[in-house]
């Protein structure tokens, strides 16, 4: 059964409770159905659309090549749940469920499953979860910034295809959970960071780095796994409290490792600490 969903009142969307997958008194769900989502804003890349994301709990997936700013559908068995959207100006938001609603009553038994495509208007995304998997492939859309908020649950971010606008930065946090970025360098981003509570941080850069770029990379206790083209200058600053150091290739220069020639102005800052687990620096595949 599929249902059409399409709501223009500005809501004010619902706070995310990470971490809870049940309660004492649990609700029952209900047949499981799919809902439309047809969501729009406007954007240039002068004044991105203001895109937000919000999940509670379950799996959101995002691709390229939607004809609305957000499109797709949802699949959920608790009807309270299901895609609500909100938009006022250039400020568009989609989140599982009305204001109130928390998703933690219905338990293990909730089924959320969200497929969602963006369209090429320029936008800054935001994507928030409590207890959600979350995969991201922004390849060739128009993303200024990705900030991502999630308490537990993996995080994937892929770019498959280089970003048409120049962007500004990647910001992931999670509470726990595994978070991998992929051919971070087509992003364009001039600074990354990601922090994890716990789970492994795996960032490939891919094959080429256009610009000056900082990362800042933590996890409280995890590996940490770092890919870096040929041809580049980096400098980094390393620190594990309990954990092995894999930087072959690296130079030793003062407290911190260099890549290539030592300059003042590298093209890749690195900052990289995790409390308990190894940290290696590969080439990018």
């Amino acid at each position: 059964m599929r249902r059409s969903f399409w709501s223009p009142l500005a809501w004010t969307t619902v706070a995310i409770a990470a971490g809870l997958t049940g309660t004492a008194c649990k609700k029952s769900v209900g047949e499981l159905q799919t809902y439309d989502v047809v969501a729009d804003a406007p954007g240039d890349p002068g004044h991105p659309a203001d895109v937000r994301l919000e999940m509670q709990e379950g799996d959101l997936h995002v691709t390229p090549g939607g004809v609305h700013v957000v499109g797709g559908a949802a699949k959920t068995n608790v009807s309270d749940l299901a895609p609500a959207v909100s938009n006022a100006g250039y400020k568009l938001t989609v989140s599982q469920g009305k204001p109130g609603v928390d998703a933690s009553k219905w338990g293990t038994g909730l089924i959320a499953d969200y497929r969602l495509t963006l369209g090429t208007t320029p936008m800054a995304l935001t994507v928030s979860g409590g207890a959600s998997s979350v995969d991201l492939e922004l390849g060739g859309l128009a993303v200024h910034s990705l900030i991502v908020r999630n308490g537990a649950g993996s995080v994937r971010v892929g770019e498959a295809a280089p970003n048409p606008m120049a962007a500004d930065a990647i910001d992931i946090e999670t509470g726990a959970g595994n978070v991998t970025l992929t051919d971070v360098g087509r992003f364009g981003a001039a600074k990354v960071r990601v922090r994890a509570g716990a789970g492994t941080v795996n960032v490939s850069l891919g094959s080429k780095v256009e610009r000056e770029l900082s990362l800042d990379l933590e996890t409280g206790a995890g590996p940490v796994r770092l890919g870096i083209p040929g041809g580049v200058s980096a400098r980094a600053e390393v620190k594990s409290e309990a954990g092995p150091l894999k930087v072959n290739g690296w130079t030793k220069d003062g407290e911190d490792y260099i890549l290539g020639p030592s300059t003042p102005n590298p093209r890749i800052r690195i900052r990289v600490k995790t409390g308990a687990g190894p940290i290696t620096f590969e080439p990018a595949p």
